[in-house]
């Protein structure tokens, strides 16, 4: 912030005003934070993880222990296909679901 002021007397009110609002603005901290929906910080989090257990397999020099990192990376991708599917996705299975429990429920129809 910058604040003016003026040396004439005739304006020292007014400078005392902008000393004092100065003083207080200096005081504000403000904290960034990033706006994120809940399924945006499940699948930033997962990426990391998965980021996190690739590395991890990189090192890995036992085979079991990279069976393990490779069966978690592959669930964890999994994990975020089905989360990242968009609505239209999601409704059309839910209606290919709905119509088949309609079928076996009133096989008549």
């Amino acid at each position: 912030m910058l604040a003016t002021i003026s040396p004439a007397y005739d304006n020292y009110e007014e400078t005392i005003s902008t000393l004092r609002y100065a003083d207080q603005a200096k005081k504000i901290v403000n904290h960034a934070v990033i706006n994120e929906d809940e399924p945006g910080t499940i699948i930033r989090e997962l990426r990391n993880e998965i980021d996190l257990l690739r590395k991890e397999l990189a090192d890995a020099k036992a085979e079991k222990s990279a069976e393990k990192l490779n069966a978690e990376i592959k669930e964890n991708e999994k994990l975020m296909q089905t989360i990242t599917k968009n609505w239209q996705e999601r409704i059309a299975e839910t209606d290919k679901i709905s119509k088949v429990r309609n079928h076996f429920l009133n096989p008549e129809v």
